[in-house]
């Protein structure tokens, strides 16, 4: 998963953290805000139970406020920590987090649910950001935090509250999404989105908004309405950072919660239907009018992602955000919405470079200090990966050497973005996160090359995880992985390939590259369920060219994708021998002599294949060229990026198979 990704993201808080540092508003007036909240002071001391008790309505009340103040005190802190960098605020955050971690066994009580959902998301974003923006949290201490998470909170919200207002799934979905991402745990993270989707509670999305926005307890007051849209709009933002749309579920169902709600508080009429909750327990024949008129602090997130993002009209839902500027707290709710949401950078995709604000944000967070940086260019260190592995027609023949490179995606410097246009689809986004690269390609194809140049005699390697993504997204499924390497433009052998109106995104308009391709097909019902390697080109000069191709693993069981499942890949070119490499099996590879199919088309236009040997004078080695992953209509996440010299097994220098013969003087 992409950390740190709950509510903030690495760029986003340099954006803040340069508008803070410039004196620019709305941010100061928001920055000022929160270190003047008594939970944003050094002084604040945490108050942990063992055993946390609230009632209904908060009576009993045994530890309940305390761990709500503390809560959103560890929050405060975090937050104040990852935008000036001052380490007493993460010494702060983390005592707090710790003094919970260490004391508490149980919550208990009528609301205890409800507790845990509304507490347990400040928790887990002031854990995220310590944990992925400091080096201060020892990792024992982490341990201990993630068993009150698994042991006491995850119990206690598991089975959420079908038959309650709606709120109250709400915050348990909020948390529960939190939970997830913070623990890399997949299935817990499942669980939330798809209660969101389509439990069966008041607080599935469905349940909760109806078609024109009207809420399950528009009805009981405007107060509880607020609370449920905050926290599953909390629950979105959270999702969409890890590249989950669930604001878009039921045709924006949630924006239309956001603007009849706003609507309504602001002293326009809007229509109602009298309405029965999940399981008959609340009817509600009227709309409440009961705290109309008193907003809470929960709109800037949502103008920013349907407005800003997503260029959708959202009057009412931005005229409170406007009025109320600037958002401040409210213990119920992640707080301080115009300091976190408001004028982010739009985010950037195509062929826009990604996470450049991180970049080059003056006095921008910087990564732990044992945390990996993004180092692209060739070092010719003397360091070695253990991942590389030598198979097949490498033994005996070449040798794992020095790493030339690597990229940890802190930003798309090092690459070229090709997106195919196409229209009537969701957007793509092709994003640096400064962890992996996220390509998100709904309908279209797209390649990204890596700007370097590359020499024959290496091994590139990469991890991918195609996800399923949740809620479905039309024309985006998990599908097949695909590869250049070696590639070059016929025409322009440097530049030529970075050329977006020659080479488009659409798979075809590659056809004419010169360069090697390899495939590991599979994945969703429209899937492509090709895994074969390639010699290109596929045409000269507008017509079919007769081509190197392996495809006998085509649609076989072992040789496919698995979806939700990161796997590894390895790409060699050491002269004539070619070889393609995943989760370390050797699929393909090809070398001077080797059997081989030859295809391409005849005068009719149909496709032709024959058998032959790898001629090297027929079809010459590649010596140098460029990498570039290859997608369509899927979700890839890319990670370990790196580039290896590989070198002969017995350090000779001897002249490889397929290169030219020396010229006599």
């Amino acid at each position: 998963m992409v950390h740190p990704g709950l509510l903030h993201s690495r760029p986003e808080l340099n954006f803040i953290q340069q508008k803070i540092q410039t004196g620019q508003q709305p941010w100061k007036s928001a920055w000022d805000q929160l270190q003047s909240a008594e939970v944003a002071s050094l002084d604040y001391s945490p108050s942990p139970t063992a055993g946390v008790v609230r009632g209904v309505r908060n009576n009993p009340n045994i530890g309940s406020s305390d761990m709500s103040r503390d809560a959103a005190a560890a929050y405060a802190h975090a937050l104040q920590w990852s935008l000036t960098q001052n380490a007493a605020h993460a010494k702060k955050a983390i005592e707090i987090l710790n003094a919970w971690a260490d004391t508490l066994e149980s919550v208990s009580g009528h609301d205890a649910k409800l507790l845990v959902g509304m507490d347990g998301v400040a928790f887990c974003n002031a854990a995220e950001l310590i944990r992925h923006t400091s080096t201060q949290w020892r990792a024992e201490d982490q341990k201990t935090f993630e068993r009150m998470l698994r042991q006491v909170f995850y119990p206690v919200i598991k089975d959420f509250f079908p038959t309650a207002n709606g709120n109250w799934d709400a915050s348990m979905i909020q948390t529960m999404i939190a939970m997830g991402i913070y623990l890399d745990d997949h299935a817990m993270f499942d669980r939330a989105a798809d209660y969101f989707l389509q439990g069966s509670g008041n607080g599935a999305i469905e349940n909760y908004l109806n078609e024109w926005g009207q809420c399950q307890e528009s009805g009981r007051d405007q107060s509880h309405v607020q609370m449920g849209l905050g926290f599953l709009a909390c629950a979105c933002e959270m999702a969409w950072k890890q590249g989950v749309d669930l604001y878009a579920a039921a045709d924006n169902r949630l924006a239309m919660g956001f603007e009849y709600t706003a609507k309504y508080n602001l002293g326009d009429d809007v229509p109602y239907q009298r309405y029965r909750s999940v399981g008959d327990r609340y009817d509600y024949p009227a709309i409440s009018s009961k705290g109309r008129g008193r907003f809470r602090p929960i709109y800037q997130r949502v103008v920013h992602h349907y407005h800003d993002r997503m260029g959708m009209d959202m009057p009412s839902s931005l005229r409170v955000a406007d009025q109320e500027r600037p958002e401040g707290s409210h213990r119920q709710h992640m707080s301080w919405g115009t300091l976190t949401s408001f004028g982010l950078p739009e985010e950037k995709n195509a062929t826009q470079k990604n996470a450049t604000e991180d970049k080059d944000a003056p006095g921008g967070i910087s990564p732990p200090k044992d945390a990996a940086t993004n180092n692209p260019a060739f070092d010719e260190s003397t360091s070695r990966s253990d991942f590389p592995v030598v198979l097949g027609h490498g033994v005996g023949r070449f040798k794992v050497g020095t790493r030339m490179a690597r990229d940890h995606f802190e930003t798309l410097d090092n690459w070229v973005v090709q997106i195919q246009p196409r229209s009537g689809f969701a957007p793509a986004k092709v994003m640096a996160t400064g962890h992996s690269l996220d390509c998100q390609l709904p309908g279209r194809g797209c390649t990204v090359w890596f700007k370097q140049k590359l020499p024959t005699r290496v091994a590139i390697t990469y991890d991918v995880l195609c996800p399923t993504s949740k809620p479905a997204i039309r024309g985006q499924q998990p599908r097949d992985i695909n590869n250049f390497w070696m590639a070059t433009d016929p025409l322009d052998r440097d530049l030529g390939l970075f050329d977006s109106d020659q080479y488009t995104g659409k798979f075809s308009t590659y056809d004419k590259l010169h360069g090697y391709y390899a495939s590991t097909g599979g994945g969703g019902s429209v899937a492509n369920l090709t895994t074969r390697m390639r010699r290109y080109p596929r045409e000269v000069d507008g017509k079919p060219s007769d081509h190197l191709a392996l495809n006998d693993k085509d649609g076989k069981p072992g040789y496919l994708i698995t979806p939700d499942k990161v796997m590894s890949v390895q790409l060699v070119a050491f002269d004539d021998v070619i070889q393609y490499v995943v989760d370390g099996k050797l699929i393909y590879q090809i070398a001077a002599g080797d059997p081989v199919q030859i295809e391409g088309r005849d005068s009719q236009g149909k496709p032709t294949v024959r058998q032959a040997n790898y001629d090297v004078d027929r079809f010459p080695v590649y010596r140098q060229g460029y990498f570039g992953f290859r997608m369509v209509g899927t979700h890839h996440i890319y990670t370990n990026f790196q580039v290896f010299h590989l070198e002969p097994a017995d350090g000779t220098k001897t002249k490889p198979a397929g290169a030219p013969a020396a010229v006599k003087q």
